[in-house]
């Protein structure tokens, strides 16, 4: 599976100019402070998952799971050794919430399955995944009031919870109406490490000595696996 997530920021820089530039401010060293924005989409579907239920025939369920929208924070440096061509190293993080779907295609009668996929449907999953990434940036017209930029760097992402395991919950009637786990897809691992790439284009526009605001419109691509 392949997650690409297009992010929109708004970054608030710090700029050191190094001690020979007399010359109209042209960063070389730059700290960064990040907002942006993630945007959502789907993640995996299965249109027919049998779910039995003894004694009852199986049922059939179709299930799905998206990565939710979320607002993004990072962390960057910037070193420039050359005009136009920098290094650029950075943490981030993407949040990686899930929203899952669950529909009864075909029902047997068994209200345990039921209220298990209703309870897949109402549910949320917070999840904290963060990118180290480190890589090059390419500007132009650095000594002008806007200099666009491209970028691309690697790295890796480090996220808490699993892409595969589903679970519904149904009350049971051998306790009293406790909430007993239905598991649809198991999974034990919550921690994985994946590798991930950076495709980036903006620009940057100086609000005085030692101060910019950077505009970028990236996409991050990182592969999901089980």
């Amino acid at each position: 599976m392949r997650l690409i997530s297009p992010d929109i920021a708004a970054l608030i820089v710090t700029a050191a100019p190094l001690a020979g530039q007399a010359t109209r401010a042209q960063a070389r060293i730059a700290f960064t402070i990040s907002l942006g924005y993630a945007g959502g989409r789907s993640l995996w579907s299965v249109p027919r998952q049998p779910v039995a239920d003894y004694p009852y025939f199986p049922d059939t369920l179709a299930v799905s799971r998206a990565i939710r929208s979320t607002v993004t924070v990072g962390f960057s440096g910037v070193y420039f050794p050359h005009e136009n061509l920098g290094y650029v190293v950075e943490g981030y993080l993407l949040g990686l919430g899930f929203g899952d779907s669950c529909h009864l295609i075909y029902a047997s009668g068994s209200t345990r399955n039921s209220a298990a996929c209703s309870f897949i449907n109402s549910a949320e999953k917070a999840a904290t995944a963060v990118a180290l990434s480190g890589g090059l940036i390419y500007r132009v017209n650095s000594r002008r009031l806007v200099s666009p930029y491209a970028r691309v760097a690697g790295g890796l992402l480090f996220s808490t919870q699993s892409s595969v395991r589903m679970i519904g919950e149904f009350p049971s009637e051998q306790s009293g109406g406790q909430l007993v786990d239905a598991i649809i897809y198991p999974d034990d691992h919550d921690s994985r490490v994946l590798p991930i790439a950076i495709l980036g284009l903006g620009f940057t526009s100086s609000l005085g000595h030692g101060y910019q605001v950077r505009w970028e419109v990236r996409d991050n691509l990182a592969g999901i696996r089980p």
